[in-house]
């Protein structure tokens, strides 16, 4: 199921330097499989029913239509217009609901694809998938391996942003 899934994600999607990330991440999936209450982190939790059911792992960018500046208007928190909003529908980064407030240079949100092979490739390739190193568990592999349609934020070196950062997901 989840190799089906997986199939279906990367054919919707460019390659793209997170690519081999989310093979390798398979790979591991592979391996490792889904934690049962043997393993002493997973020992209290049962996490069987999560995978009784089908997820809907939608690969299309585009923001879902129900979902306007109007309907976030409706939800903004106190303090908004003052604030950094980063906004997420069904997970997906959405840039063009977002707002950016605070000055250039110091904080920079970007989808996690164009900051993966842009100006931030490096940064991305260094710190993607780190804590795979010592997290060695199925769910962490997972994850990894449908990494998609995320966020990258840097706040600059040295600069305390003036402006807070409010997450929305619809």
């Amino acid at each position: 199921y989840f190799k089906h899934r997986f199939d279906e994600l990367q054919a919707g999607i460019p390659e793209s330097p997170i690519t081999g990330l989310r093979r390798e991440s398979l790979l591991a999936f592979d391996r490792s499989g889904l934690p049962t209450k043997r393993s002493e982190d997973w020992k209290y939790t049962s996490i069987g029913e999560l995978f009784e059911k089908e997820y809907d792992l939608k690969t299309d960018d585009s923001p879902d239509r129900a979902v306007t500046s109007a309907a976030i208007d409706s939800m903004r928190l106190p303090g908004y217009l003052e604030a950094n909003e980063i906004v997420f529908v069904n997970g997906h980064y959405i840039p063009s609901l977002s707002t950016i407030r605070s000055p250039s240079g110091q904080l920079t949100v970007l989808p996690l694809e164009d900051a993966a092979t842009g100006t931030y490739r490096e940064v991305i390739q260094e710190h993607l998938g780190c804590s795979s190193a010592y997290i060695k568990d199925g769910i962490h592999a997972l994850n990894t391996a449908f990494i998609h349609a995320g966020v990258f934020i840097r706040i600059a070196k040295g600069i305390q942003l003036n402006h807070p950062l409010y997450f929305y997901h619809f």
